[in-house]
């Protein structure tokens, strides 16, 4: 048989790549992973294998991949500009059976291969994102920084990576000392040779990886030497083949006890204890006990300096999303669409380019439509440059009448609809997902073109605003995507001559859901139950909140997924008698969207006697303590995996605008900032 080692200096390196671990909870570093995967929603089963993959025409880097569960952890082995070794990883829920999507991160400052104990700084540092995408359990492909490339199953041993292994072989797959969290072995046996990868730091705290490879002593032995490569392909450069740096960095022995648990021997003698790395296995859920603020408001848009054009604030809660690259993007919804980008969630900074225009791309008087002001509400994307985003869409019946300046007119003949949009650039433009009206995703506003209602314009004496509107961020959970709208529906057959008002015959929460966010006729509600219908049957249910038997008064919702409790949490706040008393932020929280169990709405603390604009002549200024509707809250966790913000980890921060036109009498609706408030959820 040919050597390994020969085969890998002809072929030029194959493997390699260490195990960095995601600081989620402060744990030793390796918990840093163990805790970000772990807690992640799980969703549909994997097919990947796990051990060295591979691309084929750029031999010398490559990556170790392994799912467990819904879980996977991978990282690529490649090289520094610099010449060095280095390594790169991702991990988190799988997006669907087939395709990753993810951060790409880096390490530093850990331990070295034979020094004493030390954990690596507990921020890992991005570096862009990556997309895999497998088209059976040994091929697929990878989208990163350095591009799109086939990747395939590195066949090293006899028979390859297709050989029928032995139930007693060593665990292909990751490795580690519990006791010195951050650095970690990838292993693979097959037919006998075996390939060994260590993922650790260099003595000024870069991350380097070392290979082994040989054939197996005995069938629980393994004997071998450390080698390092250099000057190969760096992580965006083009392909350029490595060279060995050091032939002998040190010998390695591992006498295995059993398949998961063995003994490694490190060049200077030090013998440590490996088992199995188990990221893939989901804990008991927490429970939660509260949601408090804690700290002060945090100001994101300052309309002062922030502001593009009049119709520039935040107008309903804003979300986010990932670039390819690992920007993140906060959007500043009107409709007036703009962004907000930096290179981390507490870092952005106002994109001055306008990302939708209605006034310019839009304004559509014709009802049918539905193409007239438009509010980006719910973007999703799966690999940071296609985006679909559920959109809050206006238009109104004073159109028709040509008499939408007058004060109140264009509020009361409010049809709302829920619409899909597309981007196909990360986000920097945005243009219908369909024509002649197939970007509708809902269409629950009265019609009234042609009605007698319009005729008699009795928006003239009273509110008869209808339809779904702000959806809320879109989260996923198995093979199908939700969001939560907020439905006004009215019965025109009943329309008051003497008011002019249609009353109101449905009213709240509506969840929606879809396998398929790329088609908005696709979209189903929720009825009870597991029970959903088409949007199009209008024979979904509408539902509020509740405390103590009594249904809340609620306004837009926002949610996530706890990843610690496994439950999505829903945050709202309460319409008082006359709309916009200040109070508490509430939440609510379901473990399944499949099949709804709502909890009572409960508070978050502090969130009642928070002062919400630091700008108050007095930190006492009545008027902009606690929180009404327009504030429109909204969660989102920097620690969130994937590109869509939908979960947190137990320490998000609650988005908010500031509207001193609801509060304390600014009658300029422009003067909106948006802040940040850091929260703390608690477990037990």
């Amino acid at each position: 048989m040919e050597s390994l080692l020969s085969w890998y200096e002809c072929a030029t390196t194959q493997r390699f790549f260490s195990r960095g671990w995601r600081a989620a909870q402060n744990r030793f570093l390796l918990a840093l992973l163990l805790c970000a995967l772990c807690l992640m929603p799980a969703h549909a089963q994997t097919t990947p294998a796990a051990g060295y993959w591979w691309n084929t025409s750029a031999a010398g880097s490559g990556f170790v991949i392994e799912v467990q569960g819904s879980q996977m952890f991978m990282a690529g082995f490649l090289y520094a500009a610099s010449g060095e070794a280095t390594w790169v990883a991702s991990f988190g829920a799988m997006s669907s059976p087939t395709q990753y999507a993810g951060s790409l991160v880096t390490f530093s400052g850990g331990q070295t291969l034979t020094g004493s104990y030390q954990p690596p700084a507990q921020n890992p540092v991005p570096v862009g994102t990556i997309v895999i995408t497998f088209t059976s359990g040994t091929q697929g492909t990878i989208s990163w920084p350095g591009g799109t490339i086939p990747i395939q199953r590195l066949d090293f041993g006899p028979g390859g990576a297709s050989a029928t292994e032995p139930a007693t072989n060593p665990q292909t797959g990751w490795w580690l000392n519990l006791a010195e969290g951050g650095r970690g072995f990838a292993v693979e046996v097959q037919n006998g040779a075996m390939y060994l990868a260590g993922y650790m730091y260099d003595a000024a705290g870069n991350p380097l990886w070392y290979l082994a490879n040989s054939n197996m002593s005995t069938p629980s032995l393994f004997q071998g030497q450390w080698t390092q490569y250099g000057n190969g392909q760096t992580l965006t450069g083009t392909y350029q083949a490595p060279s060995i740096t050091n032939a002998n960095a040190g010998n390695v022995t591992i006498q295995f006890t059993d398949s998961a648990t063995a003994t490694l021997m490190l060049p200077d003698g030090r013998q440590i204890p490996l088992v199995r790395y188990e990221f893939g296995a989901t804990p008991a859920p927490l429970h939660i006990a509260g949601i408090q603020v804690v700290g002060q408001p945090v100001l994101v848009f300052d309309h002062l300096v922030d502001q593009q054009q009049p119709n520039n604030y935040p107008d309903i809660q804003v979300t986010g999303w990932l670039e390819a690259d690992g920007t993140v993007n906060i959007t500043v919804p009107h409709f007036e669409n703009y962004r907000m980008r930096g290179p981390i969630l507490e870092s952005v900074a106002i994109d001055r380019n306008e990302i939708f225009s209605s006034t310019s791309s839009a304004s559509d008087i014709v009802e049918s439509h539905y193409n007239n002001h438009h509010w980006l509400s719910a973007p999703y994307t799966f690999d940071g440059k296609t985006i679909y985003a559920l959109a809050h869409t206006e238009w109104y019946a004073c159109l028709l009448n040509g008499d939408c300046s007058t004060d109140g007119y264009q509020i009361n003949s409010w049809a709302n609809t829920v619409t899909s949009f597309m981007s196909t650039d990360g986000g920097a433009s945005w243009a219908l997902n369909g024509l002649n009206a197939a970007h509708v995703v809902s269409n629950e506003s009265f019609t009234w073109t042609g009605s007698s209602a319009l005729s008699m314009a009795v928006y003239r004496k009273a509110l008869n605003h209808t339809g779904l509107m702000t959806p809320s961020r879109i989260v996923r959970e198995g093979n199908y995507f939700y969001s939560i709208g907020f439905l006004v529906h009215r019965d025109f057959t009943q329309l008051n001559p003497a008011t002019g008002q249609a009353p109101i015959d449905k009213y709240d929460y509506v969840l929606m859901r879809t396998t398929d966010i790329t088609q908005p006729a696709s979209w189903e509600g929720w009825v009870s139950g597991s029970q959903y219908v088409p949007m199009s049957s209008h024979g979904f249910n509408a539902f509020k909140p509740m405390q103590n038997g009594q249904a809340l008064n609620a306004a837009g919702p926002q949610i996530i997924y706890d990843t610690n409790a496994q439950v999505y949490i829903v945050t709202f706040v309460v319409y008082g008698q006359t709309g916009e008393e200040l109070g508490p932020i509430y939440y609510m929280t379901t473990p399944s969207l499949a099949n709804p169990v709502w909890s009572d709405a409960v508070p978050i603390s502090g969130s009642a006697t928070t002062q919400q604009n630091p700008r108050a002549p007095s930190p006492t200024q009545a008027c902009s303590i606690g929180f009404q509707p327009g504030n429109y809250p909204s969660l989102l966790d920097s620690h969130s995996s994937g590109f869509n913000f939908e979960y947190t980890d137990g320490d998000p921060w609650l988005f908010y605008t500031y509207n001193p036109a609801l509060t304390c009498g600014d009658n300029s609706q422009g003067h909106r900032d948006l802040y940040r408030l850091h929260l703390s959820i608690t477990y037990m």
